[in-house]
């Protein structure tokens, strides 16, 4: 399974805090989802692991197992052009 999460804001850096805001997004999904604490939006570049627990799966043998992940972070520059 894939999933590709795309985040566009105004910003110039985005904030830590932002972290808690996408792992409940990606916890709406049936797993809980955890990423590494030392993990800094603001300097990421690049694979950042994290760890996930799948819940009500269509493969119930694999409910309640830990799991690692990761996700590409990738931070560049973004202007909105009119269209």
């Amino acid at each position: 399974m894939s999933m590709e999460y795309n985040v566009y804001t105004a910003l110039p850096r985005l904030p830590d805090r932002i972290t808690a805001s996408l792992l409940s997004q990606l916890n709406k999904f049936d797993m809980t989802c955890e990423i590494h604490p030392d993990c800094s939006i603001q300097t990421a570049n690049g694979f950042t692991p994290f760890k996930l627990r799948l819940h009500n799966s269509q493969f119930p043998e694999l409910d309640g197992k830990e799991f690692i992940s990761g996700v590409e972070i990738s931070i560049e520059e973004f202007e909105m052009e009119d269209q």
